[in-house]
């Protein structure tokens, strides 16, 4: 009884482990923002949370962090940029599948203020 349990509670912890990950591919490609040129690329996201990004407004701004988590079915991302005019600034955003968006806060730490945004998907 005690193996059937283990090797159900493995197997379960697999599966949960690699749908997770399947679903942090829908956060590959460029997006850009409706308000504006800016630009966000995801070039990788793996099932530890890890993300690897880059962030356009025209020219490159540095990314210091980004991470992603499934949170209650939610797949969220977190991103925090680090460069001249852009120190503290963050993302916080939640992928919709249906719309094939990105929604969420964008916190400009220079004016301490939060904006609601969304990123349209584009070429992958």
């Amino acid at each position: 009884m005690n193996r059937l349990l283990f090797f159900s509670f493995f197997f379960s912890s697999l599966f949960i482990s690699c749908s997770s990950s399947s679903d942090r591919t829908a956060l590959l490609g460029k997006w850009t923002r409706n308000d504006g040129g800016y630009q966000l690329e995801i070039l990788s996201a793996d099932a530890s949370g890890k993300v690897e990004a880059k962030y356009f407004n025209p020219n490159q701004i540095h990314v210091s962090e980004a991470t992603s988590k499934i949170e209650k079915g939610i797949l969220k991302l977190h991103v925090t940029l680090d460069d001249t005019g852009y120190p503290g600034c963050t993302y916080d955003l939640e992928y919709s599948k249906e719309e094939k968006s990105l929604k969420g806060t964008y916190f400009q730490a220079a004016q301490n203020q939060s904006y609601e945004i969304s990123f349209e998907k584009g070429e992958p």
